[in-house]
């Protein structure tokens, strides 16, 4: 039997922006659990953090890193929490309630075809 264990954590507040201050940020980075790396190591655990934007510029496509996932998906190992969809008209409703952080959840963006 094969365990998995999948922990989201947003960060958008880490991100590199002119409105963002020094006290938002540690605030921010006071909130986040602590890993011990040798408990990790002892466990056979990891931890992973990732740039998407970073990735994007790089790869042009998240391709790579969304087939495994695609997989634990369709085989129902994990279930998404979707919290709205809007249809591609309305993205920028969709955009703006992310913005806002209103999202518990990920926001989806549904096309007529």
């Amino acid at each position: 039997m094969r365990a998995v264990v999948l922990t989201n954590y947003g960060a958008s507040s880490f991100a590199p922006d002119a409105r963002r201050s020094p006290v938002a940020f540690l605030k921010a980075a006071a909130r986040m659990r602590r890993v011990n790396p040798i408990k990790q190591m002892w466990d056979s655990k990891a931890v992973v953090g990732l740039m998407l934007p970073t990735l994007w510029d790089d790869r042009q496509t998240f391709g790579s890193l969304l087939a495994p996932l695609s997989e634990l998906i369709d085989d129902g190992t994990i279930t998404p929490v979707i919290d709205a969809s809007f249809p591609l008209e309305r993205a920028a409703d969709a955009h703006r309630r992310l913005v806002e952080r209103r999202n518990i959840g990920k926001v989806v963006l549904v096309s007529a075809s």
